[in-house]
């Protein structure tokens, strides 16, 4: 039952990790203040439980009732388009970067 929200989880963090960790002198480095920055400023993000924007200053996500409605009649199948987000060959993962 939760599984897609686990997916969209894991998913973001690894999409924002991608965006903020560093490597330094062979090292990674991730900045936990621009980790977390980058997190709570997720908005439309296109995941297996539909779209997910979070609040900004709560990092809690914001109750779309469209997106929800929409998560709930179809549910929230994953779709090529997702699976190509994960691989970082989708138009929107490279968008931002």
């Amino acid at each position: 039952m939760f599984t897609a929200l686990y997916f969209n989880a894991a998913n973001l963090l690894i999409n924002r990790l991608t965006r903020t960790a560093i490597v330094t002198d062979g090292n990674l480095v991730i900045d936990r203040a621009v980790l977390a920055q980058s997190v709570r400023a997720t908005t439309r993000f296109h995941g297996a439980s539909c779209t997910v924007t979070l609040d900004p200053t709560t990092g809690n996500r914001v109750n779309d009732p469209a997106a929800l409605s929409r998560c709930a009649r179809d549910g929230a199948p994953i779709t090529a388009r997702t699976s190509e987000t994960l691989r970082g060959t989708g138009s929107r993962s490279r968008r931002r970067r």
